[in-house]
């Protein structure tokens, strides 16, 4: 199995910080957070030498950027908004292509105005029209299990009607299972079209919010193990990429090593 953790972990280190800690703890890549302020400073406005010198660092690491993490959205309701985020997907596409990065993440995004039946026929006619914008580039977009679609029966829904190899999906295994879909349901329905996955772990609140806790891996409900049985079954070459944040699963070289350790003791279980 192949890991990764996003910069989420590590929002105050440089590029060379991110990657010898990649290194050091025994990663396969990082998955790079744009449109955060994060000090990495991998964002569209990279010069193009900026550009090249951190697609070297990260080859001579031997290293992947195997996803960039966008806050792009694609459900939401305002139709100028949605279409300015369509308008993006080229410049986001340009940055991957000139990392070696295959993936870009996105979301449905979060909107009370309307329902999911709704959201969901918004994303599918949106993201038709995002992934013809995406044929000259070698890279593909993966709609996470988030926010306001976030069961793998919904994702799975618009990643299978628009059917284009161009969308995939980022299977968020904590959000689905807090919402109560089985950690098989939602690899029932996501396991032929997912190209990426989040892992991180929490708990539900008052069953009469939408609250979710996030924990350290390990100290949550989420049951990671149960998810690498399913990957490693089903075959599936996709990466195990962490996504937390020190204010809840600490300090960097802390959480990093934690965070790895922990799978990595899981794959050695697997039957």
């Amino acid at each position: 199995m192949k890991y990764s953790f996003m910069t989420f972990a590590c929002p105050e280190w440089t590029v060379d910080e991110v990657i010898q800690a990649a290194v050091k703890y025994g990663y396969d890549g990082v998955e790079i957070r744009t449109d955060s302020k994060q000090k990495h400073g991998v964002e569209l406005d990279m010069s193009v030498e900026s550009r090249i010198d951190v697609k070297r660092k990260i080859d001579d690491a031997g290293i992947e950027i195997p996803c960039i993490a966008t806050s792009l959205k694609f459900a939401i309701s305002d139709d100028a908004m949605r279409n300015k985020n369509i308008e993006m997907l080229p410049a986001y596409a340009e940055l991957a292509e000139s990392l070696g990065c295959p993936k870009l993440r996105i979301f449905a995004g979060l909107d009370a105005s309307t329902g999911v039946d709704e959201k969901i026929k918004i994303a599918i006619g949106s993201l038709s029209t995002a992934v013809e914008m995406l044929e000259k580039y070698d890279v593909a977009l993966s709609l996470e299990t988030h926010d306001s679609l976030y069961l793998g029966k919904w994702i799975g829904q618009v990643v299978k009607t628009v059917a284009s190899s161009k969308l995939r999906a980022n299977w968020d295994i904590m959000h689905p299972f807090l919402h109560g879909e089985s950690i098989a349901e939602s690899y029932g329905y996501l396991k032929d079209v997912m190209n990426h996955t989040h892992f991180h772990d929490g708990v539900r609140g008052d069953e009469s919010e939408e609250s979710i806790y996030l924990t350290q891996i390990g100290g949550g409900s989420v049951p990671h193990k149960e998810v690498m049985q399913l990957l490693k079954d089903g075959g599936h070459d996709v990466y195990l990429s962490g996504e937390w944040w020190p204010r809840y699963c600490g300090e960097p070289e802390f959480a990093l090593r934690q965070f790895i350790d922990r799978l990595k003791s899981y794959e050695s279980e697997l039957a």
